[in-house]
């Protein structure tokens, strides 16, 4: 409660609450295009934001199905790659694109086999009584 409390305090010491009644304020000012293209804009981040977010959520059980079929897959990076992006790219955007999928499949898998390696330790150890 007294956390709350000091983290309430500094924002308005700070004066957060200022600025957040000033940016309303401007919004509402101004006239009924700006303000739908203000509300229109901040709906297309938080959507994309969510859409990254599944994205992910998506390459993560990709990962996981190529880590579980390891022995019979070749090219996991092919399995990764969209072939429409990969068709409209010319020759140094496919490298930067197929290095950033690699990357990303690096650390991807080494979480997955982290938290794997975690779960199987949890599981070993005997528990007190």
């Amino acid at each position: 409660m007294k956390q709350a409390a000091r983290e309430a305090k500094k924002r308005l010491k700070s004066g957060y609450w200022s600025r957040v009644r000033d940016e309303h304020s401007s919004i509402t000012a101004g006239n009924a295009a700006d303000v739908e293209k203000y509300i229109g804009n901040k709906v297309l981040r938080e959507l994309k934001e969510s859409s990254q977010h599944e994205q992910d959520r998506l390459f993560y059980k990709k990962v996981e199905e190529i880590i579980d079929n390891e022995c019979s897959i070749i090219n996991p990076l092919r399995l990764l790659t969209d072939d429409t992006v990969m068709e409209t790219l010319d020759y140094p955007g496919r490298q930067r694109y197929i290095l950033k999928i690699s990357e990303k499949y690096l650390q991807t898998r080494r979480q997955i086999l982290d938290e794997r390696a975690l779960k199987n330790n949890l599981n070993k150890q005997p528990t007190e009584v």
